[in-house]
């Protein structure tokens, strides 16, 4: 079976694990889940997730369930990997952040043994839609199998002691200079190394997950002022003129799938919108200034169509010349392009026609609309789940797929037939 993996564009930036390793991360898989590998050599990602171990074990070896993921390192050189599967929009983030505050405690730490953390959003459970909003922030907690972080700071402890009371090393009877040997045999020499808690905390506003086939939480998380003013029985402005601010707590949208047997239910608080309601998440995707129109999107969206169509008609796009795709295209012309295309191209002339690009969108069909459109942000973490979220609306975008909803990617691929796979890896290797 072709997968993304195995043509080469998923994978191909791993971390080797092989000899002392292999221990270092059997013992923190054991102490995880009970379970080992019996590889003598595998890859694995910035996480710790390996694709031969999957193989062996099963998708998500690494996980108790979608609110009880661990993490695994053996390496400081993991932070070079990608991430095979982002669950949720911070998990890159997140990691990246412990790797760049902590660095040389790994590095320490990774001689001896391997690192574990379980990733905690103080969710124990997402049972439902509603478990979403429960989501404020994550964090991770590193520990090792052999409890090396603990004895390595009950040592610098003690060393410090001794320095600040050198009197202890001759006293009689004094038992710390026995306990420190007793460490180092343990743990080494780690003067000059900075080894303590390794922990990383990551608030998260707004985001989206896998979880539920596809989920996005948008919180607008500035307290919007509402000017109310104090008005005394008989009507009159109480205090002169003056204004008493009252401030509303933040709301929250959330966009999910309704092919789930969820039917969440809105509050004061919260707004549901079904993905499939697309003029419903397309005009607030405009409204709250996420995303934007955009005419230089018509051409490259003609042009792909145009690719569908005659995928759909069996030609191997990506093998035709120019000039033999001009000549396909006036041939099948009515085939190749479909309501989608026609709807643009009209656009698209009415625009160099002097027509009103915006006033025209405004009227177009609800999938035309979600085509056209383009983050309008530039945070960076309100980005990757406006992108994720286009992709959603209308998953032909490939270069935006790839980088932003690679699971999306894998299950668009896994389900294409032999012509479509080569030309999404051929338009995705270009």
């Amino acid at each position: 079976m072709r997968t993304l993996r195995n043509v080469g564009l998923v994978g191909e930036k791993l971390f080797k694990v092989e000899g002392d390793l292999v221990n270092n991360y059997n013992r923190v898989l054991e102490k995880v889940t009970e379970k080992k590998t019996g590889l003598t050599s595998f890859s694995i990602d910035k996480r710790g997730i390996s694709p031969e171990i999957e193989e062996e074990l099963g998708r998500n070896y690494l996980q108790c369930g979608p609110a009880n993921r661990y993490m695994v390192i053996v390496s400081p050189d993991q932070k070079d990997a990608e991430l095979l599967d982002e669950e949720f929009s911070f998990d890159n983030a997140l990691f990246d952040f412990l790797y760049e505050q902590y660095l040389p405690g790994i590095s320490t730490v990774t001689r001896i043994d391997g690192l574990y953390g379980r990733i905690n959003t103080g969710v124990s459970t997402y049972e439902a839609l509603d478990d979403m909003l429960l989501l404020h922030g994550a964090s991770i907690d590193l520990h090792t199998p052999s409890k090396f972080i603990h004895y390595a700071k009950e040592l610098q402890l003690l060393v410090k002691r001794l320095e600040s009371k050198p009197n202890l090393l001759v006293a009689k009877d004094s038992e710390v200079p026995k306990k420190i040997l007793e460490l180092v045999k343990l743990v080494g020499d780690i003067r000059g190394y900075n080894i303590g808690d390794l922990t990383a905390y990551h608030e998260v506003g707004t985001f989206c997950t896998r979880l539920f086939d596809g989920v996005h939480v948008f919180r607008e998380t500035e307290h919007h002022a509402i000017r109310k003013k104090m008005k005394r029985p008989n009507g009159e402005s109480a205090n002169g003129s003056s204004d008493d601010f009252l401030h509303s707590p933040p709301r929250a949208t959330v966009i999910y799938n309704d092919k789930t047997n969820e039917k969440p239910q809105s509050g004061p608080l919260v707004d549901f919108i079904p993905i499939n309601s697309t003029d419903k998440v397309v005009d607030f995707l405009v409204d709250k200034g996420y995303a934007k129109f955009s005419e230089e999107l018509i051409q490259p969206r003609l042009a792909r169509l145009e690719d569908l169509g005659l995928l759909k008609l069996g030609y191997f796009v990506h093998n035709i010349s120019n000039e033999q795709r001009t000549r396909i295209l006036n041939e099948e012309k009515q085939k190749v392009r479909t309501h989608e295309w026609v709807e643009l191209n009209d656009i698209q002339k009415a625009s160099v026609k002097g027509y009103n690009f915006e006033s025209l969108v405004d009227k177009a069909s609800p999938v035309i609309r979600a085509i056209l459109l383009e983050p309008a942000t530039a945070d960076q973490y309100h980005v990757p789940v406006v992108a994720n979220l286009l992709t959603g609306l209308w998953p032909w975008d490939l270069r935006a797929m790839y980088k932003h909803n690679r699971g999306d990617l894998e299950i668009l691929f896994d389900s294409a037939d032999e012509k479509m796979q080569d030309y999404i890896a051929h338009v995705l290797k270009r």
